[in-house]
């Protein structure tokens, strides 16, 4: 068996028969598919026995969150390789064959990811780069903002468990628990990339189901986490340790941003004077962030409306020639 497909399953019944056909149209047959029902209520299970193909193996557990049912799912893997579908998503059919076919060309690479198409824009996610190992991924994460998807990579099955998976039982208000455990796989080994859209990301939120978004305060990026705890432990290698950092930067620029959005401006302040590196200080949006966490709300606010009417009559005195 050349391949195992994690599917986690929460009330997407209305969207599985799609997933699942997708992967049993691959062109490379040599898999299996371990569908983890996560306590859905709305008969998703069903859709998937009634499909009858003998290599779906449905697997329920009680409700325990997307990254629990993937850790499932890669703890029952029986393949080297294990690549990652959300129930509402799809493949193209060339998906396992493109991804295993860069696996072999480049032996010692942990993860292979491809481009992905946004189903409701019909738009790639990635920027045109070239095929094969890459050399920076946080470099590439930096410059399209996504990397390796839950719907676009293969894993290498024993190096994605050695860095712990998925990080599961916590309450993110950042959607990228996916990202947390694939950035983990990139800093400690390499990765390839297949530029051509094989894997199609549908993001309507399906009715009945949870938000692919989560609401509630927000928490620390588990990607700075997980960067914390990798530096303080010496293993970020060198060649990633610059663009590594710079990506965390981003990210805490973001969470700054979030908290000040959630009322949270005491945990902005905390994010930006004492957690940002060199890198954040870069460019207007950490002073501009500094000075809304900083301000009353009012004061901010007046100064927006100051800055905004000049900035409305120029674009204005543009518009009309």
């Amino acid at each position: 068996m050349k391949a195992s497909v994690v599917v986690p399953l929460f009330q997407k019944a209305p969207y599985v028969r799609r997933c699942l056909e997708s992967v049993a149209a691959q062109t490379m047959a040599d898999f299996e598919v371990l569908v983890i029902d996560d306590g859905s209520t709305d008969g998703g299970g069903d859709v998937v026995t009634a499909l009858g193909d003998p290599r779906f193996r449905l697997i329920p557990q009680e409700n325990a969150g997307e990254s629990a049912a993937r850790n499932r799912g890669l703890l029952e893997a029986r393949s080297r390789w294990v690549a990652f579908l959300d129930a509402d998503d799809e493949w193209r059919p060339t998906f396992l064959e493109a991804t295993l076919a860069q696996s072999e060309a480049h032996p010692g690479v942990v993860g292979v990811f491809t481009n992905v198409l946004d189903g409701t824009h019909q738009r790639p996610l990635l920027q045109p780069r070239p095929e094969g190992v890459v050399d920076d991924y946080f470099a590439l994460v930096l410059e399209d903002q996504i990397g390796m998807t839950s719907m676009g990579t293969l894993a290498r099955r024993d190096a994605l468990l050695a860095c712990g998976g998925f990080r599961a039982g916590r309450t993110i208000h950042e959607v990228g628990e996916d990202q947390d455990a694939f950035a983990r796989l990139a800093w400690t080994g390499t990765v390839a990339y297949v530029p051509a859209t094989l894997a199609i990301y549908h993001s309507e939120i399906p009715h009945g189901s949870t938000s692919r978004a989560r609401e509630g305060r927000p928490e620390m990026p588990p990607r700075v986490l997980s960067y914390r705890e990798l530096r303080a432990s010496g293993r970020i290698p060198e060649s990633l340790a610059r663009s590594s950092r710079a990506l965390c930067d981003h990210l805490l620029r973001d969470h700054a941003a979030a908290s000040i959005n959630f009322g949270c401006r005491a945990q902005a302040l905390r994010t930006l004077a004492f957690e940002c590196g060199p890198s954040a200080m870069r460019g207007w949006r950490f002073w501009s962030l500094l000075l809304r966490a900083l301000l009353p709300v009012r004061a901010h606010a007046r100064l927006r409306a100051r800055f905004a009417r000049p900035k409305a009559r120029h674009e204005a005195r543009l518009a009309s020639g």
